[in-house]
């Protein structure tokens, strides 16, 4: 099934967010309320414009396809890799420290959060939650 997307005058942060991120994750792309499931994105395409497009009144003609081919494809200066590829490119485990550092840097917190709640644990957690941090 073939889906359409369109975005216009994106700044680098939201492109790289909402569009380019998902979809070298192999993420859904949600926008304008519509959501193209990762599995169905085959290719995304990047524009330029020199102008703003006005659209407004390009949404209300229905001609997102024209306003978008009226711009320069720099889709290669930003797409590297095929939908999902970023995440099939890492090394297995790979992103698993990463991880780990970061729930140990909040275990701290998480225990403080939880330490009201002990008396909801099974008797043989009831202990004291303990930490260093």
């Amino acid at each position: 099934m073939h889906h359409e997307l369109y975005a216009f005058n994106l700044n680098e942060h939201v492109l790289r967010t909402r569009f380019i991120d998902p979809y070298e994750l192999g993420q859904p792309i949600t926008w304008l309320g519509r959501t193209l499931p990762a599995g169905d994105i085959e290719h995304l395409h990047v524009r330029e414009t020199e102008e703003p497009i006005d659209e407004d009144s390009v949404r209300s003609a229905y001609r997102e396809f024209e306003a978008f081919e009226s711009g320069t494809d720099v889709t290669n200066d930003w797409i590297v890799t095929a939908p999902g590829g970023r995440q099939s490119q890492a090394p297995p485990g790979d992103e698993a420290p990463g991880r780990v550092l970061e729930l140990c840097r909040r275990f701290g917190s998480v225990v403080r959060q939880l330490q009201p709640y002990r008396s909801w644990l099974p008797s043989a957690a009831s202990a004291p939650f303990q930490s260093r941090g």
